[in-house]
């Protein structure tokens, strides 16, 4: 489609249509954007803003930051762990196969062993990076992203409360 389409099915729409597009603008196209903002600016008509989370008074689940949810909590705690030590994992078993036998290093099975614990290691670290970084919203299901905040409701990522 061309500009002028878009602007041609934009006009034909009611505000609360065009609102309703213009709160998934991420997902339009440029030429798209181009004629949904000459539109709602011809029509006088604002974008509401991202929407900010608050917490329900009603639903005190304890819940108020991504770092509450306990299963985001044992994937970072994984996730620092395999930080620290992953090279210690994934090279200890080699070293030690290749001490255990006394012409161990001669054996090309040694080697794969040795090189297969290194890429199991790897890959599960990899693996976890990317559970967490596909870490759903506790709120709106949606995935959360590498922000402080979820994009789409605005949940926090982290308390703005001090620790203890």
């Amino acid at each position: 489609m061309h500009e002028d389409d878009f602007e041609h099915e934009y006009a034909a729409m009611t505000d609360d249509q065009l609102l309703a597009v213009a709160a998934d603008r991420k997902d339009l196209v440029p030429d798209a954007l181009t004629a949904l903002d000459r539109e709602l600016q011809r029509r006088g008509t604002k974008a509401a803003s991202a929407t900010q989370w608050a917490p329900n008074p009603d639903l005190d689940d304890g819940t108020r930051c991504l770092e509450d949810d306990f299963c985001y909590r044992g994937l970072v705690r994984q996730k620092r762990f395999l930080d620290r030590f992953w090279y210690w994992i994934a090279f200890a078993p080699f070293a030690l196969m290749l001490m255990s036998a006394r012409y161990a290093y001669k054996s090309p099975e040694t080697y794969k062993t040795g090189f297969g614990c290194v890429v199991l290691v790897c890959g599960y670290w990899l693996f976890t990076r990317l559970r967490i970084s596909a870490y759903t919203c506790p709120q709106c299901a949606q995935r959360f992203g590498s922000d402080q905040a979820c994009f789409f409701c605005g949940f926090p990522r982290a308390s703005t409360r001090r620790k203890r």
